[in-house]
């Protein structure tokens, strides 16, 4: 009898969690974002780098208005450009420190967790931002994470010139401020400025109110400044 009580407390306990863990962090959800191939992968890191040589940023979508996943559409977010970024980006922290003979196991862990503390403060002030101005946008928060995540490409680049030519770091730092500022404007740009983006007739709606189209661009300009920004903080003191 208390066998057969445990085991239905456990299943229960099995079904809750597995539905608040798909409410709020989907595995199919996240799926979708790690979608690519080496040909998607080769194409956005040209974008990135030269944004200003790309002429169509409109995502794409299957018949049944779903979002194509990133290796079908180079426009589409995705989390493994980030991820693998993020992990060179802590690599090149280890190999410049080393060649300033600074490098140290506990070093490199302070440093990894403080850019990972960054990332997160980061992530969850343009989600209260847009909480906070109750602005209505297709922007989900692994897009969050996704696009702010495309960074750290630009910041491998950066310590990447400081180690070949000491002097090319402010070169790099300020092209790869402007291209992803760039990026991010472009990208984000009917994320927000479209609202939910779902019909045409929402989007008009949001467009017919002036105020509420000034906070989407004022927002919009937020989170694409604050980019450069956080590439210099966590990048200058190597």
């Amino acid at each position: 009898m208390a066998m057969k009580y445990g085991s239905n407390l456990a299943d229960q306990g099995k079904e809750f969690v597995q539905q608040n863990v798909d409410k709020w962090f989907s595995v199919s959800k996240l799926k979708y974002y790690f979608a690519v191939d080496t040909n998607y992968v080769a194409k956005k890191l040209l974008i990135i780098l030269f944004p200003f040589l790309n002429r169509d940023w409109s995502v794409k979508y299957t018949q049944g208005e779903v979002a194509c996943p990133p290796k079908l559409d180079v426009n589409a977010p995705d989390m493994y450009i980030p991820v693998m970024a993020f992990v060179t980006y802590i690599l090149m922290v280890g190999v410049t420190l080393g060649f300033e003979d600074r490098f140290s196991p506990e070093k490199l862990g302070i440093y990894a967790s403080s850019a990972l503390g960054w990332f997160l403060i980061e992530v969850l002030i343009i989600f209260l931002s847009l909480q906070i101005l109750s602005i209505k946008s297709a922007l989900t928060t692994f897009d969050i994470m996704a696009f702010c995540g495309y960074k750290y490409f630009g910041m491998i680049l950066c310590l990447l010139g400081q180690l070949l030519v000491p002097d090319a770091y402010y070169f790099v730092l300020l092209y790869m401020s402007l291209s992803f500022t760039y990026f991010m404007v472009r990208n984000l740009k009917l994320m927000i400025l479209g609202g939910s983006s779902s019909t045409a007739q929402n989007n008009s709606a949001y467009e017919n109110q002036s105020y509420g189209n000034k906070r989407r661009i004022y927002l919009l300009l937020f989170i694409s400044l604050l980019q450069p920004i956080f590439m210099w903080w966590l990048t200058y003191k190597f």
